[in-house]
């Protein structure tokens, strides 16, 4: 088997750049944290809501665009005719899912799992280990917000009675959100990806790179279980 030689396998570039260049490229990138800041200043200031910071942020970006001197109106035409049509078959997706969740609860099935988890999670390790695996598979076919109105109502009782602090819950059924978001066939995320690489990139290889991102959620969704203090120390700094 050849060997392949570092300076072949990623070959160095011989351009030399004085420092004053590289500052004066960095100062070019002002952009993006003026981004970051101002949307996740927005956010924790109250200034803007969790729904209004992507709003927000695209409006920073055109008053960026436009104090740089690169803004164009046929920019701007295309980046709306692409977000309608993203928007759109987005929209398509979530109505079959919200559909799909008044089904389930119309068929009571949610209900009738909760009560079967009344009956096996006799400790809390074990309703934690159910309400994972309730939670992934419904994740798998409802939209957040329809999975949280028919999971919330049913486990709620058991939480009480667990004697569960109900803000490491609620982290914790973000994190499974998360992860019913990047999980087929309904996982909304993907979605979203397809739409903005359009058919460049197969849907199934799209899948297939969220292998990665599905293991870093669930190592992180563990570490929460097992350590709540990362979930409830910057809520004890606001008492």
């Amino acid at each position: 088997m050849p060997t392949i030689l570092p300076e072949r396998a990623t070959p160095r570039t011989k351009d030399q750049y004085a420092m004053t260049e590289k500052l004066r490229l960095l100062i070019q990138s002002w952009p993006l944290p003026v981004i970051v800041v101002g949307v996740v200043g927005g956010l924790y200031t109250g200034t803007v809501t969790a729904t209004e910071a992507g709003a927000f942020g695209a409006f920073i970006a055109v008053i960026a665009a436009v104090v740089q001197g690169s803004f164009s109106w046929s920019a701007m035409r295309e980046a709306v005719a692409e977000t309608v049509q993203s928007t759109a078959s987005i929209f398509l997706i979530a109505i079959g899912a919200v559909l799909f969740s008044r089904m389930l609860t119309l068929s009571q099935i949610p209900m009738s799992i909760g009560e079967w988890v009344g009956d096996y999670a006799v400790a809390l390790w074990i309703f934690l280990i159910i309400v994972t695996v309730f939670y992934i598979i419904l994740g798998m076919f409802l939209d957040p917000i329809g999975l949280m109105l028919v999971t919330l109502p049913v486990l709620a009782p058991f939480v009480i009675a667990f004697d569960i602090n109900v803000i490491w819950f609620g982290v914790l059924v973000v994190k499974f959100i998360e992860i019913g978001l990047l999980t087929p066939p309904i996982g909304l995320n993907l979605f979203v990806v397809s739409a903005g690489v359009g058919d460049s990139v197969p849907f199934g290889k799209i899948v297939r790179g969220t292998i990665w991102f599905l293991a870093a959620e669930a190592l992180v969704l563990a570490l929460l279980m097992f350590f709540p203090q990362i979930s409830l120390f910057l809520p004890s700094l606001m008492y």
